[in-house]
């Protein structure tokens, strides 16, 4: 998940036996946070803990929570559903948007 976590736009923080995980897509820190044990019977995550996440990350089902973990679901994608859900305000979103544009330009 960590590296998952840090290809789609995730900082990590830490805190004492759990790693919080912050969405911050270009710098813009966002209210999107999720945690990631430390321990090792979390390695593998059950049901309970995915659902716990899903909701953590505002993802509407499990499979789009394994989307974004196995990579299917783009960091775009994922910016996109966070702003029709209104968690950045709209100079926030407008930045996302003009950065990706720029990405876009230099590829």
């Amino acid at each position: 998940m960590r590296k998952a976590y840090r290809r789609k736009g995730f900082i990590q923080s830490e805190g004492g036996q759990h790693e919080q995980w912050t969405f911050a897509p270009h710098g813009v820190v966002s209210p999107v946070k999720t945690t990631i044990s430390r321990g090792s019977s979390y390695k593998t995550y059950g049901d309970d803990l995915l659902k716990w996440v899903r909701k953590e990350l505002k993802l509407p089902s499990k499979k789009d929570l394994l989307d974004l973990i196995d990579c299917p679901k783009t960091q775009e994608q994922y910016e996109d559903h966070l702003i029709k859900l209104g968690v950045f305000d709209k100079r926030e979103a407008i930045f996302l948007m003009s950065q990706r544009k720029q990405k876009q330009a230099e590829t």
